[in-house]
Protein backbone atom coordinates (compact mmCIF):
# COMPACT_ATOMS: atom_id res chain seq x y z
CA UNK A 1 0.00 0.00 0.00
CA UNK A 2 1.16 3.39 -0.34
CA UNK A 3 -0.21 7.07 -0.18
CA UNK A 4 2.16 8.80 -2.17
CA UNK A 5 2.88 8.71 -6.08
CA UNK A 6 4.91 5.70 -5.90
CA UNK A 7 4.62 2.44 -6.52
CA UNK A 8 3.43 0.37 -3.73
CA UNK A 9 5.72 -2.34 -4.78
CA UNK A 10 8.68 -3.62 -7.10
CA UNK A 11 9.86 -6.85 -7.47
CA UNK A 12 12.41 -7.92 -9.98
CA UNK A 13 15.29 -10.37 -10.92
CA UNK A 14 17.79 -9.48 -12.98
CA UNK A 15 19.40 -12.99 -13.77
CA UNK A 16 18.21 -13.84 -16.86
CA UNK A 17 19.21 -17.48 -15.94
CA UNK A 18 17.08 -17.84 -12.97
CA UNK A 19 13.75 -19.74 -12.69
CA UNK A 20 12.77 -18.70 -9.53
CA UNK A 21 9.62 -16.28 -8.69
CA UNK A 22 10.14 -12.70 -8.01
CA UNK A 23 6.92 -13.01 -5.82
CA UNK A 24 5.29 -15.98 -4.21
CA UNK A 25 2.72 -14.82 -1.71
CA UNK A 26 1.35 -18.15 0.03
CA UNK A 27 -1.03 -18.35 3.21
CA UNK A 28 -2.81 -21.56 4.85
CA UNK A 29 -5.16 -19.10 6.84
CA UNK A 30 -8.42 -17.45 5.72
CA UNK A 31 -6.78 -14.33 4.87
CA UNK A 32 -5.53 -12.82 1.54
CA UNK A 33 -1.75 -14.09 0.20
CA UNK A 34 -1.45 -10.87 -0.56
CA UNK A 35 -2.92 -7.31 -1.33
CA UNK A 36 -2.14 -4.13 -3.34
CA UNK A 37 -3.63 -1.34 -3.53
CA UNK A 38 -2.85 2.96 -3.97
CA UNK A 39 -5.43 4.97 -1.76
CA UNK A 40 -4.09 7.92 -3.62
CA UNK A 41 -6.51 8.66 -5.52
CA UNK A 42 -4.21 11.24 -7.59
CA UNK A 43 -2.20 8.89 -8.22
CA UNK A 44 -1.45 7.42 -11.93
CA UNK A 45 0.82 4.64 -10.81
CA UNK A 46 0.39 0.98 -10.98
CA UNK A 47 -0.53 -0.55 -7.42
CA UNK A 48 0.89 -3.62 -9.31
CA UNK A 49 3.39 -4.66 -12.05
CA UNK A 50 4.81 -7.90 -13.34
CA UNK A 51 7.57 -8.53 -16.24
CA UNK A 52 9.17 -10.64 -17.68
CA UNK A 53 12.19 -10.55 -20.63
CA UNK A 54 12.58 -14.32 -20.09
CA UNK A 55 10.01 -17.18 -21.29
CA UNK A 56 8.12 -17.56 -18.05
CA UNK A 57 4.93 -16.18 -16.85
CA UNK A 58 5.14 -12.45 -15.59
CA UNK A 59 1.80 -13.35 -13.23
CA UNK A 60 0.21 -16.19 -12.89
CA UNK A 61 -2.72 -17.51 -10.66
CA UNK A 62 -3.27 -20.46 -9.02
CA UNK A 63 -6.30 -21.91 -7.42
CA UNK A 64 -6.60 -25.55 -5.93
CA UNK A 65 -10.20 -24.37 -3.69
CA UNK A 66 -13.20 -23.27 -4.56
CA UNK A 67 -11.98 -19.60 -4.70
CA UNK A 68 -11.40 -17.45 -7.76
CA UNK A 69 -7.63 -17.68 -9.33
CA UNK A 70 -8.02 -14.33 -10.08
CA UNK A 71 -9.97 -11.44 -10.08
CA UNK A 72 -10.25 -7.86 -11.45
CA UNK A 73 -12.82 -5.34 -10.71
CA UNK A 74 -13.62 -1.54 -11.00
CA UNK A 75 -15.48 0.08 -8.24
CA UNK A 76 -15.44 3.33 -9.76
CA UNK A 77 -18.41 3.91 -11.67
CA UNK A 78 -17.47 6.55 -13.61
CA UNK A 79 -13.86 5.06 -14.28
CA UNK A 80 -13.85 4.14 -18.57
CA UNK A 81 -10.53 1.93 -18.09
CA UNK A 82 -10.56 -1.77 -18.77
CA UNK A 83 -10.46 -3.67 -15.18
CA UNK A 84 -8.51 -6.17 -17.32
CA UNK A 85 -6.06 -5.49 -20.42
CA UNK A 86 -4.09 -8.25 -22.16
CA UNK A 87 -1.91 -7.12 -25.09
CA UNK A 88 0.97 -8.65 -27.46
CA UNK A 89 3.24 -7.47 -29.98
CA UNK A 90 4.68 -10.90 -30.50
CA UNK A 91 2.74 -14.10 -32.45
CA UNK A 92 1.17 -15.70 -29.43
CA UNK A 93 -2.22 -15.30 -27.99
CA UNK A 94 -2.93 -11.78 -25.49
CA UNK A 95 -5.39 -14.19 -23.68
CA UNK A 96 -5.90 -18.05 -22.92
CA UNK A 97 -9.01 -19.49 -21.69
CA UNK A 98 -9.19 -23.29 -20.54
CA UNK A 99 -12.82 -23.39 -19.66
CA UNK A 100 -15.80 -22.07 -20.09
CA UNK A 101 -16.07 -17.99 -20.04
CA UNK A 102 -19.29 -16.43 -19.03
CA UNK A 103 -19.60 -12.51 -19.86
CA UNK A 104 -22.27 -10.16 -18.57
CA UNK A 105 -22.27 -7.26 -21.20
CA UNK A 106 -21.18 -7.08 -24.72
CA UNK A 107 -18.24 -8.41 -26.99
CA UNK A 108 -17.01 -6.18 -29.46
CA UNK A 109 -14.32 -7.59 -31.84
CA UNK A 110 -12.51 -6.70 -34.84
CA UNK A 111 -10.64 -10.38 -36.34
CA UNK A 112 -12.62 -13.11 -36.38
CA UNK A 113 -14.82 -15.47 -34.08
CA UNK A 114 -14.20 -19.15 -35.27
CA UNK A 115 -15.57 -22.41 -33.12
CA UNK A 116 -13.62 -25.43 -33.54
CA UNK A 117 -15.09 -27.89 -36.44
CA UNK A 118 -12.76 -30.07 -38.17
CA UNK A 119 -14.00 -33.28 -39.16
CA UNK A 120 -11.42 -35.50 -37.46
CA UNK A 121 -12.95 -34.14 -33.89
CA UNK A 122 -16.22 -35.56 -34.97
CA UNK A 123 -17.94 -38.67 -35.24
CA UNK A 124 -21.48 -40.28 -35.78
CA UNK A 125 -22.28 -37.72 -38.72
CA UNK A 126 -25.96 -37.09 -39.81
CA UNK A 127 -27.60 -34.51 -42.37
CA UNK A 128 -30.24 -32.48 -40.41
CA UNK A 129 -33.84 -33.89 -41.78
CA UNK A 130 -36.71 -31.89 -42.26
CA UNK A 131 -34.64 -28.82 -42.00
CA UNK A 132 -37.60 -25.96 -43.61
CA UNK A 133 -40.26 -27.99 -41.34
CA UNK A 134 -37.81 -26.58 -38.34
CA UNK A 135 -37.30 -23.21 -39.69
CA UNK A 136 -41.05 -22.95 -40.31
CA UNK A 137 -41.46 -23.57 -36.79
CA UNK A 138 -39.04 -20.84 -35.58
CA UNK A 139 -40.07 -17.62 -34.86
CA UNK A 140 -38.69 -14.21 -35.02
CA UNK A 141 -39.41 -11.24 -32.39
CA UNK A 142 -38.93 -8.10 -31.37
CA UNK A 143 -38.54 -7.49 -27.85
CA UNK A 144 -37.14 -5.26 -25.08
CA UNK A 145 -35.28 -6.67 -22.06
CA UNK A 146 -36.47 -6.80 -18.41
CA UNK A 147 -33.56 -4.55 -17.38
CA UNK A 148 -34.45 -3.33 -14.15
CA UNK A 149 -35.01 -7.35 -12.92
CA UNK A 150 -32.28 -8.00 -14.23
CA UNK A 151 -29.66 -4.99 -14.10
CA UNK A 152 -26.12 -7.65 -13.02
CA UNK A 153 -26.54 -8.84 -16.40
CA UNK A 154 -26.12 -5.92 -18.47
CA UNK A 155 -28.97 -6.38 -20.81
CA UNK A 156 -29.20 -3.80 -23.86
CA UNK A 157 -31.26 -1.17 -23.66
CA UNK A 158 -33.67 -0.42 -26.23
CA UNK A 159 -35.64 -2.84 -28.92
CA UNK A 160 -34.02 -5.69 -29.74
CA UNK A 161 -34.36 -8.75 -31.91
CA UNK A 162 -33.85 -12.43 -31.60
CA UNK A 163 -35.52 -15.74 -31.10
CA UNK A 164 -36.93 -17.13 -27.40
CA UNK A 165 -34.85 -20.13 -26.69
CA UNK A 166 -38.07 -22.00 -24.97
CA UNK A 167 -39.25 -21.89 -28.58
CA UNK A 168 -36.37 -22.73 -30.16
CA UNK A 169 -35.25 -25.78 -27.79
CA UNK A 170 -38.88 -27.54 -28.76
CA UNK A 171 -37.51 -27.54 -32.44
CA UNK A 172 -32.94 -27.96 -32.12
CA UNK A 173 -32.35 -28.54 -28.68
CA UNK A 174 -28.53 -29.11 -29.38
CA UNK A 175 -28.30 -25.15 -29.82
CA UNK A 176 -29.99 -23.86 -26.19
CA UNK A 177 -28.09 -24.31 -23.01
CA UNK A 178 -29.89 -24.35 -19.78
CA UNK A 179 -27.45 -22.80 -16.59
CA UNK A 180 -28.14 -23.64 -12.74
CA UNK A 181 -30.64 -21.59 -12.34
CA UNK A 182 -32.80 -22.86 -14.80
CA UNK A 183 -32.12 -19.94 -17.12
CA UNK A 184 -31.66 -20.77 -20.86
CA UNK A 185 -29.39 -19.23 -23.35
CA UNK A 186 -28.89 -19.56 -27.53
CA UNK A 187 -26.06 -20.18 -29.20
CA UNK A 188 -26.82 -18.70 -32.61
CA UNK A 189 -24.47 -20.24 -34.65
CA UNK A 190 -25.53 -23.28 -34.63
CA UNK A 191 -28.85 -21.96 -36.10
CA UNK A 192 -26.44 -21.37 -39.59
CA UNK A 193 -26.82 -25.62 -40.10
CA UNK A 194 -30.13 -25.91 -39.77
CA UNK A 195 -30.69 -22.73 -42.16
CA UNK A 196 -27.98 -24.04 -45.16
CA UNK A 197 -30.17 -27.41 -44.78
CA UNK A 198 -33.38 -25.41 -44.90
CA UNK A 199 -32.29 -23.55 -48.10
CA UNK A 200 -30.90 -26.72 -50.00
CA UNK A 201 -34.53 -28.00 -49.15
CA UNK A 202 -36.40 -25.02 -50.10
CA UNK A 203 -34.17 -25.03 -53.50
CA UNK A 204 -35.08 -28.74 -53.85
CA UNK A 205 -38.60 -28.14 -53.95
CA UNK A 206 -38.23 -24.94 -56.20
CA UNK A 207 -36.18 -27.39 -59.13
CA UNK A 208 -39.08 -29.81 -58.70
CA UNK A 209 -41.71 -27.05 -59.38
CA UNK A 210 -39.77 -25.18 -61.99
CA UNK A 211 -39.07 -29.09 -64.34
CA UNK A 212 -42.72 -29.23 -63.41
CA UNK A 213 -43.15 -25.91 -65.13
CA UNK A 214 -40.93 -26.67 -67.92
CA UNK A 215 -42.95 -29.73 -68.67
CA UNK A 216 -46.44 -28.28 -68.52
CA UNK A 217 -45.22 -25.30 -71.18
CA UNK A 218 -44.08 -27.85 -73.92
CA UNK A 219 -47.19 -29.68 -73.67
CA UNK A 220 -49.13 -26.36 -74.06
CA UNK A 221 -46.88 -25.69 -76.71
CA UNK A 222 -47.90 -28.67 -78.18
CA UNK A 223 -51.92 -28.63 -77.98
CA UNK A 224 -51.71 -24.81 -78.95
CA UNK A 225 -49.76 -26.06 -81.87
CA UNK A 226 -52.36 -29.01 -82.72
CA UNK A 227 -54.84 -26.39 -81.91
CA UNK A 228 -53.94 -24.39 -84.76
CA UNK A 229 -53.11 -26.86 -87.24
CA UNK A 230 -56.80 -28.21 -86.86
CA UNK A 231 -58.10 -24.21 -87.57
CA UNK A 232 -56.30 -23.66 -90.78
CA UNK A 233 -58.02 -27.18 -92.15
CA UNK A 234 -54.43 -28.80 -92.74
CA UNK A 235 -54.84 -31.16 -90.03
CA UNK A 236 -58.73 -31.49 -90.47
CA UNK A 237 -58.22 -32.98 -94.48
CA UNK A 238 -55.71 -35.01 -92.91
CA UNK A 239 -57.99 -36.56 -90.80
CA UNK A 240 -60.56 -36.77 -93.24
CA UNK A 241 -58.88 -38.33 -95.99
CA UNK A 242 -59.50 -41.58 -96.96
CA UNK A 243 -56.64 -44.76 -97.40
CA UNK A 244 -55.51 -45.38 -100.39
Amino acid sequence: MTDGIGGAGNFEIRNASSNANALSAITNGTGKAGEFQISNASSSADAFYATTTGAGVAVRGHATGTGSAGAFQILNASSDNAALYASTDGTGKAGYFNGDVHVQGDITYSGTSSQSSDRRFKENITPIEGALDKVQRLRGVNFHWRREEYPDLRFKQGRDVGLIAQEVEAVLPEAVETDEEGYKSLAYTKLTALLVEAVKEQQALIDAQEATIDDLTTRLAQLEGALGTLADGTGLDNATEAPK
